[in-house]
């Protein structure tokens, strides 16, 4: 059994929540033209959902007040060290339709980009390899926090 903290719980029920009532909507905008990229959206979100479904189901909620988020969900700033360079980057994972912020400092990661979905649903310490058309990189996550909105 998984133990997160209240507060991780309620922002996961609460972010599962509005994705549900959004998903079709946003199916419908910006992916009614073309198949492939609305059917890829479509598994990535119920994929999506139902993991998040699974965590709260199976969880164990206790009352610690911590900064750091349990795992990556869409909204999350991921700080991770690139193994082979031990430079670290941060990200943040939006929508594939959101506004950037202007933050200097964070890269955004749409959630269907490489790094988005390689990032994904992972937890601190968990290593990932990303693969992009120039090359592939092997990252450690090393905190992940929601950030402010």
């Amino acid at each position: 059994m998984q133990v997160i903290s209240k507060s991780a719980y309620e922002i996961l029920h609460k972010h599962l929540v509005e994705l549900e009532e959004k998903k079709n909507d946003l199916i419908e905008t910006y992916f009614a033209d073309t198949v492939e990229s609305r059917e890829d959206f479509q598994q990535l979100i119920n994929n999506y959902v139902t993991h998040l479904t699974s965590i709260i189901d199976s969880s164990k909620k206790v009352e610690a007040q911590d900064e750091e988020f349990p795992l990556v969900i869409i909204g999350s700033e991921v700080v991770v060290e690139d193994v082979e360079e031990q430079e670290t980057c941060k990200f943040l994972i939006t929508s594939p339709f959101a506004e950037k912020p202007s933050s200097s400092d964070t890269e955004c990661a749409s959630c269907l980009s490489p790094i988005g979905r390689a990032l994904l649903l992972k937890r601190p310490a968990e290593q990932v390899s990303v693969n992009t058309p120039v090359q592939t990189f092997h990252y450690k996550i090393r905190s992940i926090r929601l950030a402010e909105t």
